[in-house]
């Protein structure tokens, strides 16, 4: 082994100080020699801590991730809650809303849809309807019908019946729908009114609208009746005035006189006049009118002129689009108003006796103060020794003047007959007029 390195010597060639290099010993010790393994790995224990010190981090990153996501869900849970209680207190509102108690409105009539049929719409009659539901904020429509001057009613609701629930739900998203109200009115002047008579057509016409609207109500407007019984009465009287005068000419032949007075009608006669003269007598107009009530149940209304036509079409249209409404409710509905109650006994008694036909107000305070009570003038019936004597009891009540102070006025012989019969009478048949 002579001129060979020390193993110190060797050491310190392949071993500098600054390497990294360890000197690890055989597993299997020689006693001659030593064997050298060069390891230039990065320690051991330097990885194990990195490793350790990752998978702390990726933990920590993994529980500030859930957490995240946990308040995220819980804060859209009460976002979604909130927005459902927001949505529920809307409904409830909306149905309150859609259930809450109007009064009876005639001036606005923002729900209601008049269709008037073309030539209606177009005529001095539907003119006159217009003008009438111009400030009401009614919708008028001219629609076409196989029936002329027809009258149709429709309504804008925005809550349909509930009969489960007795209410009113409201519809999806405010959605407007329009309903046919189960009335249809047909509108007939008295020249149009005689032909069809005449022609043996209005009965077929009243048939031909009922089976188009077999669940409607027909209301039939008739204008100018009552002038056509006058102005048919007067041409009848100057037809047998005119006959009268020829046949006394005649008899005493007087030329001038018979000349004078025996003058052929004009030629020119209006047309006017002709179906006037031609027309059904009043007669055969209330047979005709009676059986339309009766088998086609037909509301007949009469009125005046134009404007008196298109005054009662407006109130018919008010009770129409009340009575819609009123219809679903569990309570009758009076359509003449609401009934007003009295304070006590006596004031019942007195509001009860204004009913009477006739009773003003007047009368009905003179009848309280001799008989406070509707028993107390009951017992004073029954005193009474014959029933000529009972009908005649409140004919020598004083009546005071609203004006004058000094009682010259009394209860007259009818008004006490009349209510006499209304307490006494045991007859169910019985009219009072």
């Amino acid at each position: 082994s002579e001129g060979l390195p020390s193993p110190d010597e060797l050491k310190r060639i392949f071993f500098p100080k600054n390497s990294k290099a360890q000197l690890r010993s055989p597993l299997r010790h020689s006693t001659q020699t030593e064997v050298i393994v060069l390891d230039d790995s990065p320690p051991i224990v330097e990885v194990k801590v990195k490793r350790k010190v990752d998978s702390v981090n990726y933990d920590n990153d993994g529980d500030d991730c859930s957490s995240r996501k946990l308040g995220d869900m819980e804060r859209n849970k009460a976002i979604k809650t909130s927005a459902q209680k927001e949505a529920e207190k809307e409904r409830l509102k909306q149905i309150k809303e859609a259930n809450a108690i109007r009064l009876v409105s005639t001036d606005k009539l923002h729900d209601t849809i008049l269709c008037l049929e073309s030539s209606l719409h177009s005529s001095e009659v539907g003119q006159a309807i217009q003008d009438q539901f111009q400030e009401k904020e009614a919708e008028i429509r001219s629609v076409d019908h196989l029936v002329k001057n027809t009258i149709q009613w429709r309504r804008k609701c925005l809550a349909d019946w509930d009969s489960s629930s007795q209410s009113y739900i409201p519809n999806e998203q405010g959605r407007i729908k329009v309903v046919q109200d189960k009335h249809i009115g047909v509108y007939f002047d008295m020249q149009r009114l005689v032909e069809l008579i005449s022609k043996n057509q209005l009965i077929p016409t009243m048939e031909q609208l009922k089976h188009q609207h077999k669940q409607c109500q027909i209301v039939m407007f008739i204008e100018g009746l009552q002038k056509y019984y006058r102005t048919r009465k007067n041409l009848q009287s100057k037809s047998f005035q005119s006959l009268v005068l020829r046949g006394i000419a005649n008899t005493y032949n007087d030329d001038q006189r018979s000349t004078s007075t025996s003058k052929k009608p004009r030629n020119n006669k209006s047309d006017q006049s002709e179906w006037l003269a031609n027309g059904p007598d009043r007669n055969t107009l209330e047979d005709i009118m009676t059986t339309l009530q009766f088998e086609y149940r037909v509301m007949i209304i009469q009125t005046v002129d134009c404007a008196a036509t298109a005054s009662w079409v407006a109130s018919v249209t008010a009770n129409i689009a009340t009575g819609g409404r009123e219809s679903n409710e569990i309570l009758d509905f009076c359509m003449d108003g609401r009934i007003r109650s009295g304070a006590d006994n006596t004031d019942t008694w007195l509001k009860m006796l204004q009913n009477i036909q006739q009773c003003t107000e007047a009368v009905a305070k003179a009848i309280v103060r001799e008989y406070p009570t509707i028993y107390s003038l009951y017992e004073a019936y029954t005193r009474c020794k014959s029933t000529a004597d009972a009908e005649m009891l409140l004919a020598d009540i004083e009546v005071q003047r609203s004006v004058i102070t000094q009682r010259d006025r009394y209860v007259n012989k009818a008004m006490s007959k009349k209510i006499y019969n209304i307490i006494m009478s045991g007859d169910s048949r019985l009219v009072i007029a």
